[in-house]
């Protein structure tokens, strides 16, 4: 079904503005947007095989790959000068069998950390709708972890700037502690700084892949002279 349904999905990205109801954060699940119908057992066709649909999107990989810009070689500074990877083709990716939505596993949750969801709810709204935008499942938030209830051992001071820091393994297993029973991911989205552990400056962010949980923080994307929309797009 994937030669049939690509072109429509798109589309539907593109036409439909996912913004969460009023006095909530939850991104709509309903159907396809009225300008782009929902396709009927008839226009699909006869179901494909496991062979046709490999092969299927094995031609559109090859096309996107006209579009794509090869990464350019890292610079002073960058990670990769410093630390080598071998990086992952998109076959790899698919051996891994990566996270996938089911019967069980339906809804991303966003978990707003260090006041985020009072001090930033601007750009924790445009993060939710770029979730479901991007992935197409439903985005919703939970509980926040709120800077009061962080213990003293997963909070500290950056010793260069000074500014306040949050531990990322304790987010972390608050995550993994807190994890809603349908839950396809769980991301924490914190204002503050974030340091995973002794010798560490910072971290923009940090995953558990094999939990399926991340945390990562808007706090270095608004360093210097940036609007409010620059910044908004740099954390999207």
């Amino acid at each position: 079904m994937i030669h049939h349904l690509l072109p429509r999905l798109c589309a539907g990205l593109l036409a439909t503005a996912c913004k969460p109801s009023p006095g909530s954060h939850r991104s709509p699940t309903a159907a396809a947007p009225e300008t782009v119908p929902a396709p009927s057992a008839g226009d699909m066709g006869p179901p494909l095989t496991a062979a046709q649909a490999d092969a299927n999107l094995k031609e559109f990989s090859s096309r996107l790959t006209l579009i794509h810009a090869r990464k350019k070689p890292s610079r002073p500074g960058d990670w990769l000068q410093g630390n080598a990877e071998p990086g992952q083709t998109f076959e790899q990716f698919r051996a891994e069998t990566p996270n996938r939505v089911d019967a069980t596993h339906t809804t991303i949750y966003v978990t707003p950390v260090g006041g985020m969801q009072g001090g930033s709810p601007e750009l924790l709204s445009a993060a939710i709708d770029a979730l479901h935008a991007f992935y197409g499942v439903p985005v919703e938030t939970t509980a926040p972890l709120d800077l009061k209830s962080i213990p003293d051992a997963a909070k500290r001071s950056n010793p260069f700037s000074g500014k306040p820091q949050i531990l990322t393994t304790w987010v972390l297993d608050q995550l993994r502690q807190r994890w809603p029973p349908n839950a396809l991911a769980v991301i924490g989205l914190s204002q503050a700084d974030l340091w995973p552990g002794e010798d560490w400056n910072f971290v923009f962010g940090q995953a558990d892949p094999d939990a399926h949980a991340g945390v990562w923080s808007t706090a270095r994307m608004s360093e210097g002279t940036h609007t409010k929309t620059q910044v908004t797009r740099r954390v999207v």
